[in-house]
């Protein structure tokens, strides 16, 4: 299967092409024939595909095929952040491993350029998943579950000597000035009808964001998701799953909770429950016989790691609808804000800044 050729473009996602790449999962199989039930590019190229099978040969009714995006610009971010490759990698030797609900992986690869990268997934819709949303009711049960399910992974991961060698391709979180640029655009767009902590917001990471980003990552290192909001996750009868890996790091694993918690759960619900998850995260971690930090230092850098939620929510609504519904990334950035404000995450940097 190594030389099995990376498509860049979806006509070459064909049923010769998808008969080689599903052989390992399924032996047996013969495509005859695909039908495009949904496409879509954005951050990258996305595939719903129907598929027509030689009678007496096994093989899944519909994939979910993942691959480089049409357009330039968007395949200059990819190329910028390598989100691609990490993710094709992700799937190809970690998903196997990882001890929470993450799509089934048929077959993924990717080249030498940035851009060359094929991932042939589960299709969550057909297995009968369900999708999540900011909007969706049932938020603390929910709420826990996910923190439930993160402990598991961070302490899968907690200190992990594989990230000195075979996971050295795992990189530490995304620096770069184009967070700042962002917030300086959604402070232009939006600053004059937010809360003035907006504002503070914006000019704390705009004059300080290389300081803030290695703040973030101060503390034991584990796999983190990176990109933990609602829309990256569904559920699957009752337990919760995670997909969109393409932002994995290795940073402190409160970097995923705070993501959660700031941008996805309604501000009413965290203000209630926040407390109780975090004593959560930490039993869960504990139980895997992690020598946790206190609760004293989660809840610290917990304050100070919802303003990289805040951010990327910031930076979602400054692109308009290029990356999310308008009315998601303002709703998103919204709860940031004030999740930002219920802790004082100004006041946390300025007192170590």
């Amino acid at each position: 299967m190594a030389d099995l050729e990376i498509p860049d473009h979806p006509d070459g996602v064909t049923a010769a092409w998808l008969t080689a790449a599903l052989a390992p999962s399924f032996p047996d199989i013969a495509v005859t024939g695909v039908t495009v039930l949904d496409q879509h590019s954005g951050t990258t190229g996305r595939l719903r595909l129907g598929l027509e099978h030689t009678p007496g040969h096994a093989g899944p009714a519909t994939v979910f095929v993942k691959l480089a995006p049409d357009g330039e610009a968007q395949q200059k971010l990819v190329a910028a952040t390598d989100m691609g490759r990490k993710e094709a990698r992700f799937y190809a030797e970690l998903a196997a491993e990882v001890p929470v609900r993450v799509p089934a992986c048929y077959f993924s690869a990717h080249g030498q350029e940035r851009t060359e990268y094929v991932m042939v997934l589960e299709d969550l819709e057909a297995s009968g998943c369900r999708f999540t949303s900011r909007e969706d009711s049932g938020a603390a049960e929910h709420g826990g579950k996910v923190v439930e399910a993160l402990a598991r992974l961070h302490a899968h991961f907690w200190e992990d000597p594989r990230f000195d060698d075979e996971l050295a391709w795992i990189p530490t979180a995304m620096r770069g000035k184009r967070g700042a640029q962002f917030v300086q655009s959604a402070l232009e767009q939006f600053g004059d009808g937010m809360p003035p902590v907006f504002t503070d917001l914006c000019r704390l990471y705009i004059d300080h964001d290389d300081e803030i980003v290695e703040l973030w990552d101060e503390g034991e290192s584990t796999l983190v998701h990176g990109d933990t909001h609602a829309g990256n996750q569904f559920v699957d009868g009752g337990e919760v799953g995670f997909y969109d890996w393409a932002v994995i790091s290795r940073s402190p694993g409160i970097r995923d909770i705070a993501m959660y918690l700031g941008n996805s759960v309604p501000t009413e619900v965290r203000q209630a429950e926040q407390e109780g998850w975090l004593r959560t995260y930490r039993d869960g971690l504990v139980a895997a016989g992690v020598d946790a930090p206190s609760a004293e230092v989660l809840w610290d850098r917990y304050r100070r790691l919802v303003l990289y939620g805040w951010v990327g929510a910031a930076a979602t609504a400054a692109t308009g609808s290029r990356w999310q519904p308008i009315e998601v990334g303002m709703l998103g950035m919204t709860r940031a804000t004030q999740t930002c404000a219920d802790l004082g995450t100004v006041e946390a940097f300025r007192a170590v800044l």
